[in-house]
């Protein structure tokens, strides 16, 4: 009738067997213990215990039953610390092409690669990065640009010839490099001119003219769009050049001569002037011969003579286009120039 709760070998009972003699019986009893435990555990993400399920928050109340080595029931309860994986994103923004800490060269944009980083968070689990790449281009282009004697690039340079090598590197909308080249033609203008007495010619050639009157403001010279100007007064005359769709303007050149050295003892007259085609040249009374030579503004000889003595002499300029014409007449010790018209 005694409830045991420990192992016992000296219990003993008496009893009366079916002789009426006493029965003597000795317990020889061996108590064995239930256990009970609790399993500690650590995980990422979730974890399965031995009960089978599958748990993905921390939990410390589950319990699982089990047969101890002494055959008793052991009690086991769950101590689980759930961890969560790391995730991350990498922005990144290049040009061209990009190598990630994947080893791989990307030359597109990309915002589904990803990398695993083993244990590489803080909590021991694994750490996942996210690559999200914007790819921009670099790109190259031309700058052709045309200009007048000197052409300031972007640069800063100024250049006064032909430039087709030059470069500058810009930033582009997408953030990249963008190389520019010069593609560089310098128009350059010839304004130096020749001056052969009271004639000032400019050394342009197939160009427009303008002749200006430097003491005047630089006043236009109405009519005087020729490539040669003849004085008729003296002063200082400039030409402005027009050539290659730029347009410059030359020094101003002194004329001093206009009215001296006229021809003594001779009182030419030339008409008509202007002319369709021919002209007739008086030297009045000659007193000694006359040398004559008419050209054109350009300066391509037309006629000539030498030791003229007659008192006129007729010249015909039908085979001559419409222009400006120069009649110089001289008589070995002074000259003068005189302008004549084709129309």
């Amino acid at each position: 009738g005694n409830t045991y709760t420990a192992s016992n070998t000296t219990a003993t009972y008496t009893s009366t067997n079916a002789a009426g003699c006493d029965n003597v019986a000795t317990l020889n009893l061996t108590i064995k213990s239930s256990t009970t435990g609790t399993d500690l555990v650590s995980a990422c993400g979730s974890f399965t215990w031995i009960d089978g399920n599958a748990y993905t928050a921390n939990n410390n109340t589950a319990t699982h039953m089990l047969a101890n080595a002494a055959g008793c029931d052991s009690l086991v309860t769950l101590d689980l610390t759930i961890s969560t994986f790391a995730s991350s994103i990498d922005p990144v923004n290049a040009c061209d092409t990009y190598t990630w800490i994947d080893g791989i060269a990307y030359t597109a944009s990309n915002n589904v690669a990803t990398f695993t980083f083993v244990n590489g968070s803080v909590n021991g689990c694994d750490s996942i990065v996210t690559l999200d790449l914007t790819l921009g281009n670099s790109n190259t282009g031309t700058d052709v640009q045309t200009a007048c004697d000197t052409y300031t690039w972007l640069d800063g340079n100024a250049y006064t010839a032909d430039n087709n090598t030059a470069m500058f590197t810009l930033t582009n909308a997408a953030g990249c490099d963008s190389i520019v080249t010069l593609d560089l033609t310098i128009n350059a203008v010839d304004i130096t001119t020749t001056n052969v007495n009271d004639t000032i010619t400019s050394n342009a050639t197939g160009a427009t003219y303008q002749w200006l009157d430097c003491d005047n403001a630089f006043a236009i010279i109405v009519g005087e769009i020729s490539q040669s100007f003849v004085a008729t007064t003296n002063g200082n005359f400039a030409v402005e050049v027009t050539q290659n769709s730029c347009t410059d303007t030359s020094v101003c050149v002194n004329i001093a001569t206009v009215g001296v050295n006229d021809i003594e003892n001779i009182s030419v007259s030339i008409y008509p002037n202007p002319t369709k085609e021919l002209i007739n040249v008086n030297f009045g009374s000659v007193q000694a011969s006359v040398n004559y030579t008419l050209t054109s503004i350009e300066g391509r000889i037309i006629e000539q003579q030498q030791n003229v003595t007659e008192n006129s002499i007729r010249i015909d300029l039908s085979n001559e286009s419409k222009g400006i014409y120069l009649l110089k007449i001289d008589n070995n010790s002074s000259a003068s120039v005189y302008r004549i018209i084709r129309q």
